[in-house]
């Protein structure tokens, strides 16, 4: 009976004990985690053909343990004895499954020392020795010999740790906003009020924070009030921050960062002499998260807090290393038009190693590709008769086989090769692979080279050389793009999700507007969202988008975006849409899908000497757009689902306007955040997309039932270089026929000049 009060004690002091946090426990799919794809491990041994991929681990993780679980399928034929499959971690073994015939089915759980998973991209790769036979000569590359990997369907259980936020403006770049946070919490926008300039400054900070993150979804909120559990971002004037902080604000002396702990929205206001031992305490304890950052961009004028904002939307390098910081100047960098992240410009010139193509060397005979990307605008016109010139600098070895070449992909595509036909080795610099310039696309395009490199001897039963199997392609080759005109047939909503277009044709978004329909912080979440993902699509903070609240009241000059509820849209400008959503509009609903015939060709008489050819340009849509039945509903669009509708200006031909609605704000913000996800905007296209938000990947439907308009033109050379190249002799018998008509000319004059000159009885 003694022994009760010590145990109540015991359990006293377990129970008011300061608490140690539990670490965060995360599913993640691989897919969606970092590029992967289902891997087919072929050959007696991959070794020099491992397939790779990486998992992000953020600076914000102490990683305790990791498992990675996978399943996979080896061939029957397979001696269990001599056949393994390998997973590394860097040049770390994790573990090695034996390959079984009987067994061809598996499923791995891979523990992950947390030790090992360090900040940044931590490399994997499987590698697998496979044969079948235990003596005598073996095919090295014999079709049996195969393992399949299911990485699709793989995923990662973290377990971590969140760091302690450092006290740093740098960390805003190093530490809290950056791409390798595969689960990064929510960004909340805090404003003082409702207004115009408050939304661009918002815009443009959620921007900036959305280009640190490069591709990983990040969603956005906004109010006038902390938000727990998040990382916040206020903005607006000292007394309005002393307000939400509740360390007093320093005197500001102009435009004003800095950065500090989130405190929780559970503390009393202002500090009291009542409360000032009860605030104390809390500061260790539940007052301030410190795991989440409060930056601030503050002045003493509008003009002041515009530089601060801007200044936080444009930080790319991780400096300062104070905790607040002046901001005395900003200039901007000159903008041209189609300028985007990894953009080339038409009519360059570029090295492969300003393309991110560093010297690369392919051994063995698997080799794995390598290759480089580049991004193309959506409007480009992409002619059959023009041409992208690849300069190559490349050595290979001697001893291989006259049938080795390097292959050269682009877009998965075969479009060129070059012959390894000597022996003896050799050197190319300056060789040249002309590829048409249909074989690209706008938005990403990806040119891989593969070789393949045989063994002079490849008998089964000869040791056979695969050491001399080399080729290197140099990083100094060089690629030069030709002059490319800008069409488009619109509207495209996948142009959109692809660079931002029409309203990122000026990376600052200058010749856009943004109307904000509903005067409310949900409709302004949603438009924020929204922005900051065009602008991750171009790679540059909105800087002169011109935001309006409330919707459109008139004609306009320029492109526009229109967030809002259903019946803040104005009916005159739904009118215009391609479906009319609002009660009692009109809904298309799409009949007998089919394909579209071409064409027929002109009957007239002209046509027979210069024949009519669609000049449209590549990345006009040829689908059919199918037949469509008139519906009028009492309200079309209803809560849990979002809209997204492009048209062509009531106003102006050549603008676009592009309307985000739902049936209420709170649906509209649930839609602003769902733009974030992958598989959403990979299913946006044509006019006319409905999100469905209760499902749970989301599901989005597109049509075009619209009519369609052009932007940009091929222009007059353009034009005639195609007549040159697809009717020469047409154009030869033009040219012959216009140099016997100056002939003619000349003479005429000549004769005339003849007779003034000479008299006619002379």
């Amino acid at each position: 009976m003694k022994t009760y009060p010590v145990l109540v004690v015991v359990l006293l002091s377990i129970l008011f004990a300061p608490t140690k946090s539990f670490p965060a426990r995360i599913r993640m799919s691989l897919e969606k985690l970092t590029m992967v794809e289902d891997v087919r491990l072929q050959g007696a041994s991959d070794r020099t053909s491992p397939y790779r991929f990486s998992i992000p681990v953020p600076e914000r993780w102490t990683v305790r343990d990791a498992t990675l679980h996978f399943s996979f399928i080896n061939s029957n034929a397979l001696l269990k004895d001599r056949s393994q499959l390998i997973v590394y971690l860097g040049e770390n073994p994790l573990g090695q499954i034996s390959l079984d015939p009987l067994s061809p089915k598996g499923d791995v759980s891979l523990p992950i020392p947390g030790q090992l998973l360090k900040p940044g991209y931590n490399a994997f790769s499987f590698q697998a020795a496979q044969h079948y036979q235990e003596e005598g000569c073996e095919d090295p590359g014999a079709p049996e010999l195969w393992t399949w990997i299911d990485l699709r369907n793989a995923y990662v259980i973290v377990e971590y740790d969140e760091k302690p936020l450092p006290l740093r403006l740098s960390a805003v770049i190093d530490f809290l906003f950056e791409a390798p946070n595969p689960n990064p919490p929510d960004v909340h926008i805090i404003i003082p009020e409702l207004n115009s300039e408050y939304l661009h400054f918002a815009s443009r900070a959620a921007s900036g924070v959305a280009l640190r993150y490069d591709y990983r979804p990040i969603r956005f909120s906004v109010s006038d009030h902390i938000r727990d559990g998040a990382d916040n971002i206020a903005i607006g004037p000292p007394d309005f921050l002393n307000s939400l902080n509740r360390a007093p604000f320093p005197e500001i002396m102009g435009a004003t960062l800095r950065i500090a702990q989130a405190p929780l929205s559970s503390y009393p206001e202002k500090p009291t002499m009542e409360n000032e031992a009860e605030t104390a305490q809390q500061e260790g304890t539940l007052t301030f998260d410190p795991t989440r950052a409060l930056i601030m961009a503050t002045g003493r004028t509008l003009e002041e807090i515009d530089r601060a904002s801007l200044a936080l939307s444009l930080l790319s390098y991780p400096l300062p290393n104070s905790s607040s910081v002046r901001v005395e100047d900003i200039v901007e960098p000159e903008l041209s038009k189609y300028l985007m992240q990894d953009g080339l410009t038409p009519g360059k010139t570029y090295t492969l190693s300003s393309l991110g193509f560093k010297n690369t060397g392919f051994e063995g005979s698997f080799p794995t590709p390598a290759g480089f990307q580049f991004r193309l605008p959506s409007d480009v016109h992409l002619s059959q008769n023009r041409f992208v010139t690849l300069y190559l600098n490349m050595a290979f070895g001697a001893g291989m086989r006259s049938d080795s070449t390097l292959n050269i992909r682009v877009n998965d595509r075969f479009v060129g090769a070059v012959r390894l036909n000597d022996d003896m080795g050799g050197f190319f610099r300056g060789y040249q692979v002309q590829i048409m310039l249909s074989a690209f696309r706008p938005g990403d395009n990806n040119v891989v080279f593969v070789p393949v490199l045989t063994p002079m001897i490849t008998d089964q039963c000869t040791f056979i050389q695969t050491q001399n199997l080399r080729l290197t392609v140099f990083s100094d080759s060089r690629l030069i793009l030709p002059d490319i005109p800008h069409w488009i047939e619109m509207p495209q909503l996948e142009a959109l999700m692809r660079d931002g277009f029409p309203f990122s044709m000026w990376p600052d978004f200058r010749d856009s507007e943004i109307f904000v329909a509903d005067k409310n912080f949900m409709a302004a979440g949603a438009a924020v969202n929204a922005v900051a993902l065009l602008a991750r699509k171009i790679g540059y903070p909105p800087t002169g988008l011109t935001w309006r609240l409330g919707p459109p009241t008139g004609a306009t000059g320029k492109n526009g975006i229109v967030v809002g509820s259903l019946p803040a849209i104005p009916e005159s400008l739904m009118a215009a849409a391609p479906v009319d959503i609002l009660a009692k509009g009109r809904t298309p609903e799409p009949q007998i899908p089919r394909p579209k015939p071409l064409e027929e060709p002109s009957k007239d008489l002209w046509s027979r000497f210069i024949p009519k050819e669609d000049l449209l340009p590549t990345n006009v849509t040829r689908a059919a757009r199918p037949d469509t039945a008139i519906i009028r509903f009492g309200q079309a669009l209803s809560g849990g689902r979002a809209a997204m509708m492009e048209f062509q200006s009531p106003h102006q031909p050549d603008r676009t306007f592009l309307i985000f609605t739902a049936a209420d704000s709170e649906t509209l913000q649930r839609g602003g955040r769902a733009l974030w996800e992958p598989a959403v905007q990979s299913a946006l296209a044509g006019d006319l997309a409905l999100i469905d938000l209760g499902h749970p990947d989301f599901r989005t439907q597109s049509l075009s039932v619209g009519d369609p308009y052009y932007l940009g033109g091929v222009g007059a050379f353009p034009k005639v270089e195609y007549y040159v190249n697809t009717y020469p002799w047409i154009f030869l018998g033009v040219v012959v026929g216009l140099l016997m008509a100056m002939a003619l000319l000349t003479y005429l004059i000549l004769r005339r000049i003849r007779r003034k000159r000479i008299p006619a009885d002379a």
